[in-house]
């Protein structure tokens, strides 16, 4: 065991003439392992491939054909095309399902070869063959070949993919998510196309294995962008709900795996397990890595009518001992409150007792989601702001430190120690990270346009640090900008900088539409579990799309593909920018003279923190 047997190579090879099945194993294991190896010697085994692949035994057919495509050459190749060829017809189904999985190895290796050979016709050929395991294994190739080669584009007629979802009890359960990922390749043109379709797959939500469930589940959720009865819809998502929530008692292992389909299956389907929030409360003998997943699930199902039981579970989570997990649930409160109005009253009374038990880590996290709900719902929680004034000696991260800075420029004039708290975060800016920076840089210049009197000297030296000593680029990027906008006229800097809040929307959170269909085709895939596109971590693998037709529904259309592989046209649509963002009379308030003034104002340094700028001389 362990030694290196490949100088006996010549030997096993005259061991290919013995006409004995057991020994004949024994040498294409050999070969298998130590073929490549020895490269060089391979031609003097294919005389005896060839004739083992034509010999009567059809095992010993079998075997030939399956080392041959192991061992692949271009000399191997070419020999064991028409090998191949014939046992695609062979009368063995056991010869059959061996030659349609080695055309696949062969268009791995030259994509030419099934296109030039007939492979690719012949393979459709074998989806309507009487032994199901050719069909599941002609299902293998033509989906390998399609996602590699780039002259294959597989296309699935309604009739062919009908027949092999009727007869889906046939096929092994690995036969069966072959069979189901195929049924991705047929385009229902018919809203009754999509739901004999769905018939035939929805029998498959009640199969014992994981996989073929979620491959069935996210066939399903490809079929219901082609039905347009809303009812239709909601019976098959009720079918998915049933079968998916008896998968959650699954090994943590497996149950991972699962979760991160269901995130996607509720992102593109809310009304997927709506009723069934409960099932993904955590226990406390899951693994963290399945909590995290779970409360992103939980949160991502809560409506008016479970929301209060969610928000429930989640103050118990707030307080749990690993930390990681309870800064993600005190996150998930806020998110809620962002989500549902209705519950935005609560959310907050929970984030101020989460604040006032004094727990650093808490009160920090508390303060980064209760400045987002200050977005959302401006002029009605200000009351809270003197209450997370008084923590902030305590902030020691950067996103609670922001936060905080944004609360204090957006809410200047409304804080009596505001002045005091810019000037302890202003002490450190030199030495803080380049978002508190870039945080404080706008918080400064908010305040000193709401409080010129207080904020004049802070901006000054602000805009001196930011545009001489600061030397991230984006840092003194924006230095500039605010130097000259304030220099132009402080009216137009008011209506740039104080300009009305734009609200947080909950749904900024969910995955982009379009990106969201191509992981959920991709659902068979690593894609479902890293959502990220396939190419993005593995080679020659095409994207997926979905694909065109009269019964696709509207929201899909915009990014529907004529193909399932063929990236769609490209469509833009110009954005409607805000006025009160971008002045139309910015130009016209601005004289020639006043623009040479600011350009030698630019290139002007500033010798000292006491001396006047321009800023503050015009303002």
């Amino acid at each position: 065991m362990g030694n290196d047997m490949s100088s006996l190579f010549l030997q096993v090879v005259e061991c290919m003439d013995i006409n004995d099945l057991e020994t004949k194993k024994i040498v294409y294991l050999y070969l298998a392992n130590y073929g490549m190896a020895k490269e060089d010697l391979l031609s003097q085994c294919i005389p005896r491939f060839l004739a083992d692949a034509a010999d009567t035994n059809p095992l010993i057919r079998a075997l030939a054909l399956r080392t041959m495509s192991y061992l692949l050459t271009p000399e191997m190749a070419k020999a064991m095309l028409d090998p191949v060829r014939k046992s695609m017809f062979d009368k063995n189904p056991n010869v059959r399902k061996t030659a349609a999985m080695c055309v696949a190895k062969l268009c791995r290796f030259d994509q030419d070869l099934g296109e030039k050979n007939g492979f690719v016709e012949n393979l459709y050929a074998m989806l309507s063959d009487d032994h199901p395991m050719v069909q599941s294994n002609a299902a293998a190739a033509l989906i390998d070949i399609s996602e590699h080669s780039k002259l294959t584009r597989l296309v699935l007629n309604f009739k062919t993919a009908n027949k092999l979802a009727m007869d889906m009890d046939r096929f092994t359960e690995w036969g069966q998510v072959y069979v189901l990922e195929l049924l991705l390749f047929c385009t229902p043109q018919t809203t009754q196309e999509s739901l004999l379709l769905a018939d035939g797959v929805v029998t498959r939500l009640s199969h014992t294995s994981p996989s073929v469930v979620f491959t069935a589940a996210n066939v399903l959720v490809y079929l219901m962008n082609y039905v347009a009865s809303a009812e239709r819809r909601e019976a098959i998502c009720a079918r998915i709900s049933e079968s998916v929530v008896q998968k959650l008692s699954l090994s943590p292992e497996i149950l991972f795996v699962a979760l991160r389909n269901i995130q996607l299956l509720v992102q593109r389907r809310p009304q997927l397990l709506r009723h069934h929030v409960r099932k993904f409360f955590c226990s406390f003998r899951d693994p963290t890595y399945i909590k995290m997943i779970k409360l992103d699930i939980m949160y991502r199902l809560a409506n008016e009518q479970n929301a209060a039981d969610v928000l429930e579970e989640l103050q118990d989570y707030a307080s749990e001992v690993d930390i990681d997990f309870a800064r993600r649930a005190i996150n998930a409160i806020g998110r809620l409150a962002l989500k549902l109005e209705s519950m935005a009253n609560v959310c907050v009374e929970a984030l101020l007792d989460i604040i006032e038990s004094h727990v650093n880590y808490a009160i920090q996290e508390a303060i980064v989601v209760i400045k987002d709900i200050l977005r959302q719902y401006p002029s009605r929680y200000e009351y809270i702001i003197p209450l997370l004034c008084q923590n902030v000696d305590s902030l020691d991260e950067p996103r609670a430190k922001v936060a905080m800075i944004w609360i204090v420029g957006e809410y200047g004039d409304q804080i009596d120690e505001s002045e005091e708290i810019m000037e302890d975060f202003l002490f450190t800016f030199l030495d803080e990270s380049t978002e508190i920076q870039l945080a404080l840089l706008t918080a400064t210049v908010k305040y000193f346009l709401m409080q010129p009197k207080k904020g004049a000297d802070m901006v000054q030296r602000v805009l001196k640090w930011s545009t001489e000593q600061v030397s991230n680029p984006d840092c003194r990027d924006r230095g500039f900008f605010y130097l000259r906008l304030l220099s132009i006229n402080p009216e137009i800097a008011k209506r740039v900088v104080l300009s009305d809040t734009w609200p947080m929307k909950a749904q900024l959170d969910r995955m982009d539409r379009q990106l969201l269909d191509q992981l959920l085709l991709h659902g068979m895939s690593l894609s479902s579990v890293y959502h990220r596109l396939p190419y993005d971590f593995t080679q020659n693998t095409k994207p997926r799309y979905m694909p065109d037709s009269p019964a696709l529904e509207a929201g899909a259309r915009q990014y529907s593909s004529s193909h399932l592989q063929e990236e769609p046209g490209l469509r833009v649509s110009m954005p409607v920018t805000p006025k009160h963002l971008y002045p139309l009379d910015v130009h016209q308030e601005c004289s020639a003279s006043s623009q040479l003034a600011i350009e030698q104002e630019l290139l002007t340094p500033v010798k000292s923190e006491s001396e006047s700028v321009a800023v503050g001389t015009l303002i």
